[in-house]
């Protein structure tokens, strides 16, 4: 499949005066139990299962410049049409970012599919070097070791923005006028602010949070 990719020019900005600087958002997803299971990374909803990957290419889709990467010689935004996700994936020999390239193309089993296969791969040092670059945006899960709820993840850089999830746990939610115990998680987001202003970043957390809550509140 070809790729594609456009750049919009940032008149004004001096990467170079300017440390490279990343801004963190947080928030809450409720009425999912999401599930790490093998180095796959699900939601089960009440009514659908689909995958993180699937729901953060969807709300890509809605916000392309989260699919980006700063051009430091050409002083602009390279924002890239291919969508490729890369699982952030603990190893003994330290993270290791596999990358489901294309991401945009596939179905909710192919996605899975290809996660089970790149997941074992990176765990025994078998993954070669394509399978770890091209990335466009980054999952990482920092609940996955323990109690974590949320943290301040790192960008894979030169990626524009990665998407951490915290632990999942039975919270405290008011659903009607009743106080209910319901499995939820928070995300995190950390983004390139030369990038990704304060409000993008806000409206891609509320369509991710709403893809996740209730699947199919996007427009594709």
């Amino acid at each position: 499949m070809k790729k594609f990719e456009f750049s919009i020019i940032a008149s004004g900005l001096d990467p170079a005066a300017e440390d490279f600087e990343q801004r963190f958002y947080d928030a809450g997803c409720d009425d999912a139990a999401i599930a790490f299971q093998k180095g796959h990374i699900i939601v089960d909803f009440t009514r659908e299962a689909k995958s993180v990957s699937e729901a953060i290419v969807t709300a890509v889709r809605a916000y392309p410049i989260m699919n980006s990467r700063w051009d430091e010689e050409g002083n602009a935004i390279v924002v890239k049409r291919s969508i490729s996700v890369g699982i952030a994936t603990d190893t003994e020999r330290g993270l290791i970012v596999p990358v489901i390239h294309n991401a945009h193309a596939m179905s909710f089993a192919e996605i899975a599919a290809e996660i089970e296969r790149l997941v074992p791969l990176a765990r025994a040092g078998k993954l070669d070097a394509r399978a770890m670059t091209g990335g466009t945006i980054t999952i990482t899960n920092v609940g996955a070791a323990g109690p974590v709820d949320t943290g301040a993840p790192l960008i894979n850089a030169p990626e524009a923005c990665v998407v951490g999830f915290g632990a999942i746990k039975p919270r405290p939610t008011v659903v009607g006028e009743q106080v209910l115990a319901r499995p939820s998680a928070w995300i995190s987001i950390a983004c390139d602010h030369r990038i990704v202003d304060g409000a993008t970043a806000a409206q891609f957390m509320g369509a991710l949070v709403s893809e996740l809550e209730q699947p199919g509140g996007l427009v594709e």
